[in-house]
C-alpha cells in the first residue's frame, strides 16, 4: 500500500485495526521511503521524504489482511503559509496482498485504555423545608461562590480554636476569647449552647461589608467577625463555626440566604433539633421554631461544609404558585 508523494507537509495516520497495531504518525516530506511494523509499539513519529510504502508483519509466517490497514492522511500547515495541502486519497494497492491469519495465531493483547466518565448525578433528594418551599439536595455546596471563598477558611479557624480549647496553642488573642468562652459549655445542653451562641454572637454590632470591608458583599471568617463584627451572614457563619466547635455535626446545621417578606436579603443559621429546625438570627435573642415562619427569611439557598440546597415554591395543583 503507498500514499503519493509531496511537497507539502503531511500527516499520515497508519493503522491496522483487527489487529489492534498502534497507530503511528508519519510527516511525508519527498523521496521515497518505507516502513515496515513487526509488533506493536509504542507511538512513534518518524519523519520521510516522498511516497509512503507501508507494509505490517506479525513474523515470518504470518501476515496482515490488506483490509485490516486503513491510512488516512490529513493536511496540517504547509512551508508556504499561503498553501494547505488537499486530502489525499487512501489509496489501496495489490502489493499488500496477503493470506488471511492463520487459525493458531494468537491474538495480540491489547492494554485498557482508561475512559473520562462523567460524574454521575446522585438521584435528587427533594423535601418540604423552610416556609412551606420544597428543597433539593446536591453535593457541590462550592457553587455559591462567596461560600466557597470562605468555607476553608472556617476550617482553618476550627483547628486553631479547638487545640485552644484543648490548651494547645492559645497564641491569637480572637481564638483564645472564643475558646474562653465556649471552654465552659461543653458539658451544658444543646438548646443552652445555641442560646448561648447566639448571643455571644448578637451582642456585637451590626455592621455592613461596605463599611467593613469597601465591599457590597463579603462573607468573613469567624476570626474576622470577633475583630471586626459584620453582617447577617457573618453572624451567622460564626454561630454555625461555634456550634461545630462544640460537637454539632454538619448534617444538622446550615446557612440559610434568602429574603424577608419586605424583600431585605438576610441570612440565618438553621439548625435540626427533634422537634424541629431552629433558626439563629442575629435580629433576635431567642431561638425562632421553624413554625413561627413570619420571622424567618423565605429561602433561596442553603450551604454547609459538605452540601447545598436549593429552595423553591411548589405548585398547587391548578399551576399556580403559592
Amino acid at each position: 500500500m503507498s500514499v503519493p508523494g509531496n511537497t507539502l507537509w503531511q500527516n499520515i495516520r497508519v493503522s491496522a485495526m483487527s489487529v489492534a497495531l498502534t497507530v503511528l504518525s508519519v510527516e511525508a516530506f519527498s523521496q521515497p521511503a518505507e516502513l515496515a511494523v513487526a509488533k506493536p509499539a509504542a507511538l512513534q513519529t518518524i519523519t520521510v521524504r516522498g511516497p509512503i510504502s507501508v507494509s505490517v508483519t506479525e513474523g515470518p509466517e504470518n501476515f496482515i489482511e490488506p483490509a485490516a490497514l486503513k491510512i488516512e492522511s490529513k493536511p496540517v500547515e504547509t512551508i508556504t503559509p499561503t498553501v494547505k495541502s488537499p486530502k489525499l486519497p487512501i489509496v489501496k494497492s495489490a502489493a499488500l496482498s496477503r493470506p488471511s491469519l492463520p487459525s493458531k495465531a494468537k491474538p495480540i493483547p491489547v492494554p485498557a485504555i482508561p475512559r473520562m466518565h462523567k460524574r454521575q448525578n446522585e438521584k435528587l433528594s427533594v423535601r418540604p423545608s423552610l416556609k412551606g418551599t420544597m428543597e433539593i439536595s446536591f453535593d457541590d455546596e462550592d457553587k455559591i461562590k462567596a461560600w466557597a471563598s470562605v468555607k476553608h477558611k472556617v476550617s482553618a479557624d476550627l483547628i486553631f480554636l479547638r487545640r485552644c480549647m484543648e490548651q494547645y496553642d492559645c497564641s491569637d488573642p480572637m481564638i483564645r476569647q472564643w475558646a474562653d468562652f465556649l471552654r465552659p459549655l461543653k458539658s451544658s445542653s444543646r438548646t443552652e449552647q445555641m442560646v448561648r451562641v447566639n448571643n455571644f454572637a448578637n451582642a456585637r454590632q451590626y455592621i455592613k461589608d461596605r463599611a467593613n470591608y469597601g465591599l457590597s458583599d463579603y462573607w468573613a471568617r469567624p476570626v474576622d467577625f470577633l475583630r471586626s463584627s459584620g453582617d447577617c451572614e457573618d453572624y451567622a457563619i460564626f454561630k454555625y463555626a461555634s456550634l461545630k466547635a462544640l460537637g454539632f455535626s454538619d448534617q444538622d446545621m446550615r446557612l440559610v440566604v434568602g429574603i424577608l417578606d419586605d424583600g431585605t436579603p438576610h441570612a440565618v443559621l438553621q439548625v435540626s433539633a427533634p422537634t424541629g429546625s431552629l433558626i439563629l438570627d442575629n435580629r433576635f435573642t431567642r431561638l425562632i421554631p421553624e413554625h413561627q415562619s413570619n420571622l424567618i427569611p423565605n429561602p433561596k439557598y442553603s450551604v454547609n461544609l459538605t452540601r447545598r440546597w436549593t429552595h423553591f415554591i411548589p405548585r398547587r395543583s391548578g399551576g399556580a404558585q403559592k
